[in-house]
């Protein structure tokens, strides 16, 4: 357990947190120094030099339009007649002016003639027209130095294409995007560097955006997303201590089969009539018998009457009894019997399949053990198929590339062959990943210990930033119970039964007060906006103590939640700035909190635990540890289909079945339909098997989870914005606490003000295009920017141009854009392998344990007296 001994220990998040020793390591698969490459810094420099000399012209403009213009007139007013040529002539060079036009022969014949020698507009035409000049000139150089910058990282990006690296990278992530990248690389070896024309453009944007996600953020996808296990020591001397493995090498690669795809196998398996009798058909966790013949279907709020005989078979149906079994006790013919459950299966109201777990990682080794446990005439029906899936998998792991390209495809086709359907969803398109076959691998370390400044600074400073989370979290759980109530008074006011399935859809129902949440949010952004009044620009800070005044008014009801909910489980990914390894070793560092996870389960079972060392003993530690928790027998995992190679694991407790299947005893897995809402004791909690259950987290953040979950530790979005001309726009500068950069410098930017005229723009306008919105928002050089839910972030560098290119077409797509500072940035980027230097995060566990606490706050007034 981690003790504060800076201050008296008051509050109960001030004790009970504990840092879990494992940890992941994630990174990029390439250096972060391939897209400094591709920079044309000078480029970009010319644009902002004539962006300078646009101002400048603008004040001289302002200052003839608005000051030295009327005194002209009335100084001509007092040498000419009324209705004489001069003053059309002088209007007419005040319009040329105000289009930001250079004045023509006749202009200056004229103003020269005009004698207006000691004036202050004496030499205006030539102050003018000097600028003009220098503007066009200005002009002139960007675009040489655009194509002289152009024809040098175009040559950089295409040695990166021809890389073997980079090239089996884009494949793994996509073979559809591989193939246009070949096809650009032999456009090359046609012609050396190719006409910049609409489809090489389009090209190299696919490229580099393949080059800033390989480079620029820490993915979990094959080599180039590789997968590391660390330990916290605390009695470990220095910061990091880390080994590679010998020559560097992958510490293992594993070809696995789509969790998806294998599903669409044990369907076609479960056709089988050699297999169909050994099937164990499951009811629906959301149909629930009302009486022999009436079922209500929750979700779909219907409630409907089954013929005799489909009654008979449902109400037989418990997911552990055979097709074969439920014909014997039913005295049913089998075939008959078969040809009933298709119907009820056509309906949606049971499973007929094989059942895969969602929460097992190799989903085809889950097939191999469901039909190893079926009789040998049905397993052998299945084994065949699975044996020459399994030599694919294994021919795919041990051939290199190139040549493993064309065995891949060879497999894609005859899997598909097999289930009749596309294997990659999507059409296999940029970042889906949703191809039949992925890959994914252990990396280079051998050994990684955190230790010395750096685990101090995560068991010490880093627990202010996550005391005030996670009260945020807390007072949100308690906006949710206040919501729960009000809905579940309504439902239950007759005296009936209230289920959870029916209860869920209708908290989306209006907006909830989110009373606490409100309160406390304002608190913090009147102290950031006290601190932004003290220090105008640069970073917000707020101190130990100023956590503690922000908690303060909420003490009592925190209290009283924390001693009902007794832990938290958040998971924050950190960075560690430094400007060198060396001066991480010295102390000389800031964590920064990158995302923030509300479950720490996935670090210790799911597809990254696969590759630790030992993912048995993993999550055993894991395990225990949250059986340590008086409450563990009360808490539950909601499960659900798995979609993707995401594994949410099934903790320690019961299991809620949404859909999918457990692998728990029968007795701690609970249909959803059976899960009922109480009130007790004023709070809202689920009900099943005679027992209250709370839910785990599982970064699922809705009312109607977070109601009756654990608190949700997250971050919370905290704008403090400084108000600019255009309307709209919001920027909130970096929030520091207690020494740790809580979140990003940020900007929330309507997509109107990105866009350019047109998509096209292309070169050295649409660097000063992107300098200007540059200098209008003072945006930095490099960001990170959101446009739409579900995509990731694209890295922003407004010196490489495909990168001002993804920008304006990101503009066009969206109503607005969320942009974030990159930081760490390349300055305080300190990890070093024989590559280069790569960004990284350590994705950590964390407990908070109330009664822990309670334990420590004793020992310390013991120690005390």
């Amino acid at each position: 357990m981690l003790k504060n001994s800076q201050a008296v220990q008051t509050h109960s998040l001030d004790t009970g947190w504990e840092l879990l020793q494992d940890f992941v390591f994630r990174t990029t698969g390439f250096p972060f120094e391939w897209l400094e490459e591709l920079r044309c810094t000078q480029t970009l420099a010319q644009a902002k030099r004539l962006l300078a000399l646009e101002q400048e012209q603008d004040r001289l403009r302002d200052r003839f339009v608005h000051e030295l213009f009327p005194r002209l007139i009335a100084y001509e007013q007092e040498r000419e007649e009324v209705g004489s040529a001069v003053f059309p002539t002088l209007y007419k060079l005040r319009k040329r002016v105000m289009k930001n036009r250079t004045l023509s022969l006749d202009d200056v014949a004229f103003w020269k003639s005009r004698r207006y020698e000691n004036t202050d507009w004496e030499h205006f035409v030539d102050e003018w027209n000097e600028l003009e000049s220098r503007r066009a000139e200005a002009i002139a150089a960007g675009e040489e130095l655009f194509q002289a910058e152009l024809a040098r990282v175009r040559r950089v990006m295409m040695a990166k294409v021809n890389d073997p690296r980079f090239q089996e990278a884009v494949f793994l992530s996509s073979p559809s995007s591989f193939q246009r990248v070949i096809k650009y690389s032999k456009d090359w070896e046609a012609k050396p560097e190719p006409d910049w024309n609409s489809t090489a453009r389009g090209a190299e944007r696919m490229i580099f955006a393949y080059l800033q996600r390989f480079c620029a953020k820490n993915d979990t996808t094959s080599f180039f997303g590789p997968v590391n296990y660390g330990t916290c020591n605390a009695a470990e001397p220095r910061a990091i201590r880390r080994a590679f493995r010998e020559g560097n090498v992958l510490g293992k690669r594993r070809v696995f089969i789509a969790h998806w795809y294998v599903k669409l196998l044990a369907q076609k398996l479960a056709g089988r009539n050699e297999i169909l009798p050994h099937l164990k058909p499951r009811p629906n966790p959301l149909v629930r018998p009302l009486d022999s013949h009436t079922f209500h279907f929750h979700g779909l709020n219907r409630t409907f009457r089954l013929p005799d005989a489909h009654a008979r078979v449902f109400l037989a149906l418990d997911g552990e009894k055979t097709v074969s079994r439920v014909a014997a006790e039913l005295s049913m013919d089998e075939i008959a019997l078969i040809a009933l459950l298709h119907e009820l299966k056509n309906k949606r109201l049971i499973d007929l399949s094989i059942p895969l777990s969602p929460v097992r990682v190799d989903a085809l080794a889950e097939l191999r053990d469901q039909l190893a446990a079926l009789p040998p005439a049905a397993r052998q029906a299945g084994e065949e198929l699975i044996d020459r899936l399994e030599g694919f998998r294994v021919l795919l792991e041990h051939t290199p590339y190139p040549e493993r390209v064309q065995v891949w495809e060879d497999v894609e086709r005859q899997l598909a062959d097999l289930v009749e359907e596309d294997t990659r969803r999507k059409g296999g398109a940029l970042y889906a990943d949703r191809t039949a076959l992925y890959e994914d691998c252990a990396g280079t370390l051998s050994a990684l210990t955190i230790g010395g400044p750096l685990y101090r600074a995560l068991t010490g400073s880093f627990l202010t930033t996550l005391k005030l989370l996670t009260a945020a979290a807390v007072l949100k759980w308690m906006d949710y119970q206040q919501e729960g109530r009000t809905l579940y008074r309504k439902l239950a006011a007759d005296g009936k039964v209230v289920r959870y399935i029916d209860m869920i859809p209708l908290f989306e129902q209006g907006e909830p007060e989110m009373r606490y949440t409100r309160q406390f949010q304002s608190r913090i952004q009147a102290l950031l906006r006290q601190r932004q009044e003290e220090h105008s620009g640069g970073e917000l800070h707020i101190s130990e103590e100023e956590v503690r005044d922000l908690l303060e008014p909420f003490q009592e009801e925190i209290e009283r939640a924390l001693a009902h909910l007794q832990m938290t489980l958040p998971s924050p990914d950190i960075m560690v700035a430094a400007p060198s390894a060396d001066a991480v070793e010295r102390g000389e560092f800031r964590l920064v909190l990158g995302e923030l996870h509300d479950d720490c389960s996935t670090i210790f079972n799911g597809f990254m635990a696969y590759f630790a060392d030992d993912p048995e003993a993993l999550w055993a530690r894991f395990e225990q540890r949250i059986q340590r928790m008086p409450q563990w027998e009360r808490m539950a995992t909601i499960i659900t289909e798995r979609r993707n190679k995401h594994v949410t694991p099934e903790l320690p407790g019961h299991t809620i079945l949404l859909s999918a299947v457990s692998t728990k005893e029968p007795a701690y897995v609970i249909p959803i339909h059976q899960v009922e809402v109480r009130e007790i004791d004023g709070r809202l909690t689920l009900w099943a098997n005679g027992k209250p259950l709370t839910l785990y987290p599982g970064d699922l953040h809705s009312a109607a989870h977070g109601c009756f979950s654990l608190p949700c530790v997250v971050p919370i979005a905290i704008t403090v914005s400084s108000e600019q001309e255009e309307a709209d726009v919001k920027r909130s500068p970096r929030i520091v606490v207690d020494g740790v950069v809580m979140q990003r410098e940020r900007w929330e930017i309507p997509a109107e003000h990105m866009r350019a005229d047109s998509l096209e723009l292309k070169g050295f306008p649409l660097f000063v295009h992107m300098a200007r919105k540059q200098m209008q928002f003072d945006l930095p050089d490099r960001f990170f920017v959101k446009w739409k839910a579900g995509e990731k972030p694209m890295y922003v560098d407004l010196s490489i141009p495909w990168s001002l290119e993804w920008m304006v077409r990101v503009a066009a797509q969206t109503d607005r854009v969320s942009i974030s500072e990159m930081y760490p940035g390349p300055e305080h980027l300190w990890w070093h392998d024989d590559i280069g230097v790569h960004t990284f995060e350590l994705r950590t566990g964390y407990v908070y344990d109330y009664s822990a606490g309670l334990r420590q706050k004793q020992e310390a007034r013991m120690d005390r007296r």
